[in-house]
């Protein structure tokens, strides 16, 4: 594989991820269960960050057709999902006066009705951008904050569908049509370094955990009496530090790496469970009642999310070296990668 921090989307027959080979930023397309290259589109692009490695960061977003991609230095491409052909392109950052934060552009486009939403970050109402899915115009941008390293997101709350997005600094909460800023708070750390994805929680709350000194929140999202939405902490806590990964929520409690360790904390009051399992600055997603953990080291775990104990039930080395990308779970098949190979394997193993 090219060099890239990106994860795996599968799509029908298809597994897209992003990948640098030599000078050109890659779109690429594996039939998924074999690995056979079905396609590659590039573009003339090379982002380079001397501790935080080569290429793209995002995960491709697939809609129906379409496959919507943003690479590391703001080109946001929209392409044939069969053959690879570009439809339109345009580069976020140019066209938003935005600059790139320090690691590059992170955050996979989300796709919503008839527009794809780009965090680009830039100032004077040009930091969460929409263009129209089909032809790339410009339909709406909103808001004044740098871009952090997460994606927007999508929840409904209250009944009305709402844009999440973590910023360097903030969580705001934004209109899908007119992308009208409904709410904002302060989220930030030390170091102005937001990686983590919010996780919603019953009907009007959303977890979020950051690293660097802060921690994990839960807060609440309630309109006003006028009918203006309001957004207040439930609580804070120190514990859950999310570095460059993002937590998951089960049975009443998040689960996530704190600085490279298995936490399981209570959305009740955010108190620490249990704190177990070296897994480093890795990756993980939940499946049922199984955490599977892709650690930093290429091996692949699966843990039981289980408030009241850790439980380590199963442990591959599925690839070798440094992996910061996600895995993605299609089915039975398990796809991670990092930024120089990739295995697709079948789950779950049966039991002893």
């Amino acid at each position: 594989m090219g060099a890239a921090w990106s994860g795996f989307a599968i799509a029908g027959s298809h597994a897209l991820t992003q990948e640098q080979r030599e000078e050109a930023e890659c779109v690429t397309c594996y039939e998924r269960h074999s690995g056979r290259e079905v396609w590659v589109h590039r573009d003339s692009a090379h982002y380079q960050f001397p501790s935080t490695g080569d290429g793209p960061r995002a995960t491709p977003t697939v809609d129906g057709q379409f496959v919507y991609t943003l690479g590391a230095t703001g080109i946001l491409n929209c392409l044939d999902r069969e053959t690879g052909v570009g439809h339109w392109t345009v580069n976020i950052l140019t066209d938003n006066d935005a600059k790139s934060p320090p690691h590059g552009m992170c955050g996979s486009p989300l796709v919503v009705g008839e527009i794809v939403v780009v965090s680009a970050g830039g100032s004077e109402g040009r930091s969460l951008v929409a263009y129209d899915k089909h032809d790339g115009h410009r339909v709406w941008r909103a808001g004044n904050d740098p871009a952090s390293y997460a994606s927007p997101f999508m929840m409904e709350i209250s009944g009305a569908q709402q844009i999440l997005v973590v910023n360097t600094q903030t969580f705001n909460g934004h209109d899908p049509i007119s992308g009208e800023l409904l709410w904002t708070v302060a989220w930030k750390n030390d170091t102005d370094t937001n990686c983590s994805q919010p996780f919603p929680v019953l009907e009007n709350r959303v977890f979020v955990s950051t690293d660097y000194g802060t921690g994990c929140a839960l807060f609440e999202v309630a309109t006003a009496a006028e009918g203006s939405w309001m957004i207040e902490p439930v609580w804070t806590k120190r514990t859950m530090q999310t570095k460059f990964s993002s937590a998951v929520v089960h049975d009443g409690h998040a689960f996530g790496l704190d600085d490279g360790i298995l936490e399981c904390v209570s959305l009740e009051d955010g108190r620490r469970r249990w704190k177990k399992g070296r897994y480093g600055h890795g990756q993980l997603l939940i499946a049922g009642d199984l955490l599977v953990i892709q650690a930093e080291d290429g091996r692949v775990a699966l843990v039981e999310a289980n408030p009241a104990t850790y439980r380590e039930l199963a442990e591959l080395q599925a690839i070798e070296g440094k992996t910061w990308n996600n895995p993605a779970l299609a089915g039975r098949q398990l796809f991670v990668r990092n930024d120089r190979e990739a295995a697709c394997y079948e789950l779950p193993l049966e039991a002893d």
